[in-house]
């Protein structure tokens, strides 16, 4: 990599020398754009770039960063559209689904409940033993749990990183769409174990994300990024905003309905199959107005809950309809079909 990072830097050299050569001929002072273009190294060719020492335990080490140019091609004519994979991920689970141009082939859960389950019941553990001997000192470990914990959630994250690359692999996947993660914002009016349980659950997400990105290159699969905004919340059937429940009306929201065509499916399974409609574009966002219907549609449900009223509330609008293949809505039924 050395010997031909020195080549093609030799290259760039000799005729950067020569364009100047030819500037200085013709009295001109800024290069053309063909110019600069011919500068770039040649893609598919690894270039060593300025190297940094760091400082480490053992001594000093050397850090030499290599890049190399990838060419970047769109759809050929007559070239089949990419099989994408459209991937939710959540605190306790992942669900993913396959799609091939309109038609879904089927969906799949990879879930985690089990070392989320652990985190929790290892950080209360360790409150319990902060709150006999006090605040712990800052900068400093309290507990060895914390290091479970840590080397609990960097084995989740490579666990269900490698789950979900392996099934794109088997199933011929070409994309991997992800939600865009946000900034974390914390929660209040919740305990300490309960807060940071939270707050690692959603640094595993990051961790598997960045695992994902690393294993798929290698396999090369494009991982992509999405607005997650109103995937959770537009039914499948078109735009239409729909409500989240809970069956038994305990624990988190894991049913969606749609209270104007009636249809009822997985919250999760409909946010990933609502990824694949931000990929194609096809998503549409709701109005203004919709929205404020949303808010006192959520306000009326919160109401009615205090209450002791069953009913559903949901909010609904005018909009276009997109049609679905049976698998899709199979799966989200809570029917599931082998890839």
């Amino acid at each position: 990599m050395l010997r031909e990072s020195a080549e093609e830097r030799d290259r760039i050299g000799i005729l950067r020398a020569e364009q100047k050569q030819r500037m200085a001929a013709e009295g001109r002072k800024e290069r053309t754009a063909q110019e600069h273009k011919a500068l770039r190294p040649t893609p598919g060719h690894w270039v060593a770039e300025s190297p940094t020492a760091i400082r480490k335990r053992g001594g000093w080490w050397l850090h030499v960063p290599f890049e190399k140019r990838v060419e970047i091609r769109g759809k050929a004519a007559g070239e089949s559209d990419p099989t994408v994979g459209p991937v939710d991920l959540h605190a306790d689970s992942a669900v993913a689904a396959v799609w091939e141009g309109v038609r879904c082939r089927g969906v799949r859960t990879i879930g985690h409940a089990r070392e989320n389950a652990k985190r929790e019941k290892v950080l209360q553990k360790v409150a319990r033993k902060q709150k006999r001997s006090g605040r712990p000192v800052q900068g400093e470990r309290s507990h060895m749990g914390l290091g479970y914990i840590a080397a609990l959630d960097s084995a989740a994250a490579w666990q269900v990183a490698a789950a979900i690359v392996t099934w794109a692999v088997m199933a011929g996947l070409h994309v991997l769409v992800f939600k865009h993660l946000r900034a974390y914002r914390p929660e209040r009016g919740v305990s300490w174990s309960r807060r940071t349980n939270r707050k690692r659950s959603y640094w595993l997400r990051g961790k598997v994300l960045e695992h994902v990105r690393h294993l798929a290159l290698c396999h090369g699969i494009l991982v992509v990024g999405r607005n997650p905004a109103w995937t959770s919340a537009a039914c499948l059937h078109g735009s239409r905003l729909g409500a989240r429940f809970s069956p038994d009306g305990r624990g988190d929201p894991s049913r969606f309905r749609c209270v104007r065509c009636g249809w009822t499916g997985d919250a999760n399974v409909v946010a990933a199959l609502n990824l694949k409609r931000k990929w194609a574009r096809t998503l549409q966002y709701p109005t203004q107005q919709e929205v404020a219907e949303a808010r006192r549609a959520r306000k009326r449900s919160a109401a009615a809950s205090r209450d002791g009223s069953p009913e559903m509330v949901g909010v609904t609008s005018t909009a276009r309809r997109m049609p679905l293949g049976p698998s899709a809505l199979a799966a989200c039924t809570g029917r599931r079909r082998p890839l």
